[in-house]
């Protein structure tokens, strides 16, 4: 019985934010088509919205993609008192971000290995740092922490304390520039 009333209240959160969603796009006057995917085993709802306006519901630097995020995650609690986890995709836009951030994060990381020098990435949302986080969790070379707060809040990648004994004494210390001695 109790499986049955949770696969109810799963079905049901579904639904309102399937429903939510509409009606956020319908408040805001964009045409677009949604669809809701859920994974039941991390209660995860991703939104996947299509439409010709995309530029306006991402925003600058998916600013105001998170805000719709934030939002609509809100309205889904307040109307099921469920925590699920609601993630807003439009277009392709998070699998491009992913990869312009993978990219950013590999060539800090190949500057950090041959400089042995801390690289700073700034402009990122919480969720890039922590995307970046993830990317480097399993390298052993690669450390990555997030110093300042507020708006000066940014990622710092390094290369591991172990990893700097093994860079020539030069580098090292930083004497090499522009490839010459």
């Amino acid at each position: 019985m109790a499986a049955r009333k949770k696969v109810e209240k799963v079905d049901q959160v579904e639904k309102v934010v399937k429903e939510e969603a509409d009606r956020l796009l319908e408040f805001l006057g964009i045409e677009g088509a949604v669809e809701v995917l859920q994974d039941k085993d991390n209660n995860l709802y991703t939104v996947q919205i299509e439409t010709e306006q995309a530029a306006i519901l991402i925003g600058h630097r998916g600013e105001t993609l998170g805000a719709l995020q934030t939002i609509l995650r809100q309205i889904v609690f307040r109307k099921t008192q469920e925590s699920a986890q609601v993630i807003v995709n439009i277009g392709d836009w998070r699998a491009k971000r992913e990869d312009t951030l993978t990219t950013l994060a590999n060539n800090a990381s190949t500057r950090a290995k041959n400089t042995g020098q801390e690289q700073h990435l700034y402009d990122l949302s919480p969720s890039d740092r922590r995307f970046v986080h993830m990317l480097f969790s399993e390298d052993s070379e690669i450390v990555t922490e997030s110093e300042g707060e507020g708006r000066d809040r940014h990622l710092v990648v390094k290369i591991a304390s172990e990893q700097l004994a093994e860079l020539p004494r030069v580098v090292a210390e930083g004497v090499v520039r522009c490839g010459r001695r």
